[in-house]
């Protein structure tokens, strides 16, 4: 088997890991640990852009694959949320224990009863967030179509993941920070990236948004795995790839 053969079979594994252990079995046998090394996995098919160059190679259409998530702009404008009035957020999308979840944090809006404003020093209220649905048993949502947005892949890497302060951390930043960081390849450390600023905001977001008995910001590269694990357009390379064996 040629060197690119070889490359892209392990795609394949890669992308039927994501849909069996991640997806199908909604991750319930991933540990923390196994979720962040899986930043690696993610980082090499999304960003490095391997799964683009097999679904170009294999004759697909389109350019690349798409993925389904929320569109967190879109949720908050339906609620009459403000973004950059965010505390803390997470995109989720993903299901764990049979439930699945997205738009998960919290909001400073103005306070119905005094009439403070949400930009205020105190005085203001907040708004939680929490989009839930029964995976056994899912009725359909005006909100639907917000919640599964389709994407290209390039479109949901650059989409807010996640935001800290009224900062948008992009689902692209979600995996290079764990990739980098937290237990990864190691191939940055904190204490010397020029994006410090921003990975100190996406640290923050650690323990302080849950989905269930998920940490939310881990839920959040959970969630962005799933999106893997159940694309259409991913099992379809899969198969593709394995014909081509």
């Amino acid at each position: 088997m040629t060197e690119e053969g070889e490359l892209f079979r392990s795609v394949a594994e890669d992308l039927e890991w994501f849909r069996k252990e991640w997806w199908e079995a909604q991750g319930e046998s991933l540990s923390e640990g196994h979720i962040r090394r899986g930043s690696t996995t993610l980082h090499l098919l999304l960003v490095d852009g391997i799964v683009g160059k097999a679904w170009r190679h294999y004759g697909f259409l389109g350019g690349q694959p798409t993925l389904d998530g929320p569109d967190v702009v879109a949720l908050a404008a339906s609620q009459g949320l403000r973004l950059d009035m965010a505390a803390s957020l997470v995109a989720g999308g993903g299901r764990a224990n049979s439930v699945d979840a997205a738009f998960i944090g919290a909001f400073r809006v103005d306070n119905p009863t005094t009439g403070v404003p949400a930009e205020a020093d105190e005085g203001f209220a907040v708004s939680v967030t929490f989009i839930a649905r029964d995976a056994a048993s899912p009725l359909p949502s005006d909100i639907d179509k917000l919640v599964h947005r389709q994407w290209k892949v390039s479109e949901f890497l650059e989409a807010p993941g996640a935001i800290r302060r009224g900062i948008t951390i992009t689902r692209r930043e979600v995996i290079d920070y764990f990739r980098n960081y937290v237990g990864g390849a190691h191939h940055d450390l904190l204490k010397h990236s020029k994006h410090r600023s921003k990975n100190d905001l996406i640290q923050e977001l650690e323990r302080r948004v849950r989905a269930d008995t998920r940490d939310g910001l881990y839920f959040e590269l959970l969630s962005i795995g799933q999106a893997v694990g159940r694309s259409e357009d991913m099992k379809a390379l899969a198969e593709k790839i394995r014909e081509g064996r």
